[in-house]
């Protein structure tokens, strides 16, 4: 019954990532939900310099985000935000920066 419409929507990784704006948002899970095929292809788009600026939020480095997006050598095209447990998406305006490690920020709420 759907299997045309399916059909219609595959797609590869490189033209997936081809949305993300320039200086865009990036939300990604990980573990499970740290998809290793977009995120190379996002990787890809940094090197290339067709994407020069991204900001990640992340739920923790994990194996794929920290071999592509994640790794060090994105440090200058990336800022990656650490989410902890205080900071909710709606409540961004109140948020602040604090530096952790590497290239990566620790969010916590301001007063």
């Amino acid at each position: 019954m759907f299997e045309q419409e399916y059909q219609d929507k595959l797609t590869t990784p490189e033209k997936a990532v081809l949305s993300i704006p320039d200086n865009g948002f990036l939300a990604h899970g990980n573990l499970q939900a740290e998809p290793p095929a977009l995120l190379k292809a996002i990787e890809e788009r940094l090197r290339s310099n067709d994407l020069k600026k991204l900001r990640v939020f992340h739920l923790g480095t994990s194996v794929y985000a920290s071999k592509t997006i994640l790794s060090p050598e994105m440090v200058d095209c990336v800022e990656a935000y650490l989410w902890t447990k205080q900071a909710i998406f709606p409540l961004a305006p109140r948020l602040i920066s604090r530096p952790a490690y590497g290239n990566v920020r620790n969010f916590a709420l301001s007063k």
